[in-house]
């Protein structure tokens, strides 16, 4: 077991290498068009999309998987609480790039969001993985088998659960509020064209409908199916 945990991690790591260096390419792209005076909304928009259609579900994935397991160990369970609360600065991270005002404040919160996740992948592969590998009960195979499963399932859901007939339901009421956004527009963006997703959400989410407006005006469709006093249901489309 010990013998394929390990060729099972070095995967895990050459796929956390690929994933830094994904985003730090992306990340050049940005400094250079703002070095260079260019239009830079383009490029900081393939950080956020790539931060939101890879890093984020990678990370959920890896909570459902890894850390579950290693949050069963005596000697990694303060260290996965730790990497539970990177993703959520992660989370952090992506908001204030999405949130920036100019160039300058694009690249800085882009490289902020590059060192963090260079940081915390680093994190995974020298502290947890050589935890669960040492451990003789895990199967490390079966637990990123069961990664790519959830990973998978997401993406197909997300891109063809409207044309099914079965519109996925995204509820965002137990999440923490910086997180919601960077989920829902990752929803969004999965969907096909003509598909739609349901949000359910505790309060009104008007905001995010002048967010999609000024974001992604003339894309998507906005339509309450509940609206309150307690749940708010809306069904976001994408044209």
């Amino acid at each position: 077991m010990a013998t394929a945990n390990q060729e099972v991690a070095a995967k895990i790591v050459a796929h956390h290498s690929q994933m830094v260096k994904d985003l730090e390419d992306r990340v050049s792209t940005l400094i250079d068009a703002v070095r260079q005076g260019r239009p830079h909304t383009g490029a900081a928009q393939a950080v956020v999309e790539y931060a939101l259609q890879e890093i984020l579900p990678h990370a959920r994935a890896e909570e459902e998987t890894l850390y579950a397991a290693g949050a069963t160990m005596t000697e990694a369970k303060v260290l996965v609480e730790s990497l539970t609360a990177e993703h959520e600065t992660i989370g952090r991270a992506i908001e204030d790039l999405r949130e920036a005002r100019d160039g300058v404040g694009a690249v800085a919160a882009a490289s902020a969001l590059a060192a963090l996740f260079k940081a915390h992948a680093a994190r995974e592969n020298e502290a947890l993985l050589p935890v669960l590998v040492a451990d003789s009960n895990v199967d490390l195979g079966q637990l990123l088998a069961g990664m790519h499963e959830r990973l998978m399932g997401r993406a197909e859901g997300a891109a063809h659960g409207s044309a099914a007939g079965e519109e996925q339901i995204l509820d965002v009421r137990a999440l923490p509020p910086f997180q919601r956004h960077s989920l829902i527009f990752e929803t969004f963006e999965s969907l096909s064209p003509g598909g739609a997703f349901i949000l359910v959400n505790d309060h009104d989410p008007k905001p995010l409908y002048y967010q999609f407006a000024a974001e992604r005006p003339n894309q998507f469709t906005w339509e309450y199916l509940e609206q309150g006093p307690e749940v708010w249901r809306v069904r976001i489309g994408r044209r």
